[in-house]
């Protein structure tokens, strides 16, 4: 196992995303820089050795999920797009795309470990949910002057109407008077 967090060790630095790497228990035994920049440092300090979801509470695991372990058993990666998830010592939920590698010691061997990778997609989240809203917003918009126009159409034929039957009334009037 010292071989394989060696070489993440050395490969690590080189990532820009935060990743851990957790071992059967469910503790955080390595981990980059970015991980820590993650939390306030009173929380990064205790990091090393403590359970995972203990200061990262993501919305896919709970008492009786739990991303590592799901992927330690099936032993094959697992990706989950935009996941909600809760940074100890900040109050605004983040969401991540979350990216989970079941380490092994030797190549077909039982995974050992687990490599979580996490790509804060934040940002990126609330720039597409507002790009949503807008489209919501346009469409009901649209659908408002849709209706607008549709009401002032049947205004315009109705007095259009109008106008055609006083002047098929003014042309009899007319008639009658003269003729």
């Amino acid at each position: 196992m010292q071989a394989v967090l060696a070489q993440l060790e050395r490969l690590g630095d080189a990532l820009p995303d935060p990743w851990l790497v957790v071992d059967p228990q469910g503790r955080v035994i390595e981990s980059n820089r970015a991980f820590h920049a993650l939390f306030p440092r009173s929380i990064a300090r205790l990091l090393r050795e403590s359970v995972c979801c203990e200061h990262l509470k993501l919305s896919v695991c709970d008492v009786d999920r739990c991303l590592a372990r799901q992927c330690r058993t099936e032993a094959r990666p697992i990706r989950l797009d935009e996941i909600e998830a809760h940074v100890q010592g900040d109050d605004t939920p983040r969401r991540f795309i979350v990216s989970a590698v079941p380490l092994t010691e030797q190549a077909g061997g039982p995974p050992v470990a687990v490599l979580i990778v996490l790509r804060d997609v934040s940002d990126l989240a609330g720039v597409q949910r507002k790009y949503q809203e807008m489209l919501a917003d346009a469409a009901t918009e649209r659908d408002r002057l849709k209706a607008d126009l549709q009401r002032v159409t049947r205004e315009l034929v109705d007095t259009s109407r109008t106008l055609d039957e006083t002047r098929a009334a003014l042309g009899a009037l007319k008639r009658g008077l003269v003729g």
